[in-house]
């Protein structure tokens, strides 16, 4: 969920004034739906916490059951202050 994600972005920018920059979001779909493992792979946002924050948020999400078991996705965002989130997208297995 794009809104749970951003989140974190808008607390980055009510703590630093100012950020953009992509994140490349790394993350596992067990059997059941629910997200294994997830991890900022790549981020131009360079603060540790916030990509913490955005892969943390990702665990609790739920998908539908990948076909033939668990798969690993990425989820990239670019971050800009006056719009939050440009653009996402998602790649598989």
């Amino acid at each position: 969920d794009k809104a749970l994600i951003s989140t974190c972005y808008r607390l980055l920018l009510a703590q630093k004034g100012r950020a953009q920059g992509r994140v490349d979001l790394s993350f596992q779909i067990l059997a059941d739906g629910s997200v294994g493992w997830a991890l900022a792979k790549y981020s131009e946002l360079a603060d540790a916490p916030t990509e913490e924050c955005m892969a943390a948020r990702l665990r609790r999400l739920t998908f539908a059951a990948p076909e033939g078991g668990p798969a690993i996705a990425e989820y990239s965002i670019q971050f800009k202050p006056d719009r939050t989130p440009v653009r996402g997208h998602r790649e598989g297995r």
